[in-house]
C-alpha cells in the first residue's frame, strides 16, 4: 500500500478503522520511511513543497466536507488517480531519464498549484467570482472534469452552469467491463475569471453512434460577460476593422504552421491559413489568461501552434465595454 504524505490523501488510504495521521505526522512518516519514491523524497526535503501539498491538502478535505457521500466517492478516486499521475510525469523528464531535482521540484510545485485551484475551485488568473465554484467529476473508464457555481444566483453564473452540465448530461460514462463499454473525453478548465468576465476551454471527444464509432473531437471556449449574462462573439470584442490586422499578426507568430511541410502543398498551406483566419475570427477559439489572449489550433496537441496576443495590443482595439482582463504584468509573448 502507497503512504501519502498529505494526512487527506493518507486518511483516504489507510486500512478500515485506522485512524488518519495528522499532516506534520504524516510527512514525518513518509520522510522516514525507506525506499521512499523519489516525488515523496522531494516534497520531504522542501519547505515550500511541503507548505503546497498541506493547501491542497486543505482545499480537498474543505471539498470533501461540503459533498454528497456520492460525490466523495468520486472525489477520492480522482484524488488517488491524479497522485499517481503526478508521480509518474514528475519522476522522469521528458526523454525517459529520472528527473533531475530542479526539474521534479518545478513540475511538483506546478502540478500542486493547478491541482490546488481545481479542487478550490479557482481560475488559472483572474481574482475569481463573488459566488463560490465548485469542481465537477464524473467517473468511468477515467474521470471527466469541469466546474459550476455552487448556487447560481444572477443569469450568467445560470448560463455557464446550464452550458457545462448540459454537456455532461449528454456524454456516456463507461462503468461496466465491457470491451465497447466506452467513456466519453471531457474537460473543463477555469482560465480567467473576475466579477466582469470568466473565460474557459472545453475540450473532449466521443464516439458517434454510428457502426464505425469513430470518435469524434471538440474544443471551444466559454467567453461570458458576467455583468449581462452574455456569451461574447467577436463582434462583441472589436470592431471588424480590426479582424485583418489581429490574422496578420497570428500569421507571423504561426509562419512555420502556416509553410508546407514536408509532402503538403499549396492547397494545404491555403487550408491551414484559412482555418487560422477562421479561428481569429471565433471568439470560441480565445481563450484568456492573466497577460494575454491564446488562439490554440491544436488543443488536444502536447505540443500545439498558438497564437498569443498580449492585452498590450488587444486594448487599443476592444470595443468600449468589453471586459478585457486587467494586465497582471508583462506577457511572455508580447506581440
Amino acid at each position: 500500500m502507497k503512504l501519502m504524505i498529505i494526512a487527506a490523501f493518507a486518511g483516504l488510504l489507510v486500512p478500515a478503522g485506522a485512524t488518519a495521521l495528522p499532516a506534520a505526522a504524516a510527512t514525518t512518516a513518509a520522510c522516514t520511511a525507506g525506499g521512499a519514491a523519489p516525488t515523496r523524497a522531494a516534497i520531504c526535503r522542501n519547505a515550500g513543497l511541503r507548505g503546497a501539498d498541506t493547501k491542497m491538502a486543505a482545499a480537498f478535505e474543505t471539498l470533501l466536507a461540503a459533498s454528497s457521500p456520492a460525490d466523495r466517492a468520486v472525489f477520492e478516486d480522482s484524488q488517488r488517480a491524479w497522485l499517481d499521475d503526478r508521480d509518474t510525469d514528475c519522476d522522469a523528464d521528458t526523454d525517459g531519464t529520472p528527473a533531475k531535482p530542479g526539474s521534479l521540484v518545478t513540475c511538483l510545485a506546478g502540478e500542486d498549484a493547478e491541482r490546488t485551484r481545481f479542487l478550490a475551485g479557482q481560475p488559472e488568473a483572474g481574482p475569481g467570482t463573488p459566488d463560490r465554484i465548485v469542481p465537477v467529476m464524473r467517473e468511468g473508464h477515467g474521470f471527466i472534469w469541469s466546474f459550476r457555481f455552487a448556487d447560481p444566483r444572477t443569469a450568467a453564473e445560470k448560463l455557464v452552469d446550464d452550458r457545462l452540465d448540459g454537456e455532461i448530461a449528454a456524454l456516456h460514462i463507461g462503468k461496466t467491463a465491457d470491451v465497447d463499454d466506452y467513456s466519453d473525453n471531457f474537460d473543463a478548465e477555469l482560465n480567467y475569471a473576475s466579477a466582469d468576465f470568466l473565460s474557459a476551454s472545453v475540450v473532449g471527444d466521443h464516439l458517434a453512434p454510428t457502426p464505425d464509432k469513430a470518435v469524434l473531437t471538440f474544443d471551444y471556449n466559454l467567453n461570458v460577460d458576467m455583468r449581462s449574462g452574455r456569451l461574447l462573439g467577436f463582434s462583441d470584442a472589436f470592431p471588424a476593422t480590426a479582424l485583418t490586422g489581429l490574422q496578420q499578426k497570428c500569421a507571423v507568430e504561426l509562419h512555420d504552421y502556416l509553410e508546407p511541410g514536408p509532402g503538403q502543398t499549396a492547397a494545404d498551406a491555403k487550408a491551414a491559413k484559412d482555418q487560422l483566419d477562421a479561428y481569429v475570427a471565433n471568439l470560441d477559439k480565445w481563450s484568456f489568461g492573466a497577460t494575454e489572449a491564446r488562439i490554440n489550433l491544436d488543443p488536444g496537441d502536447e505540443d500545439p501552434y498558438v497564437c498569443h496576443l498580449s492585452y498590450e495590443t488587444l486594448r487599443p482595439l476592444a470595443k468600449a465595454g468589453f471586459p478585457l482582463p486587467a494586465v497582471a504584468g508583462p506577457s511572455p509573448h508580447p506581440r
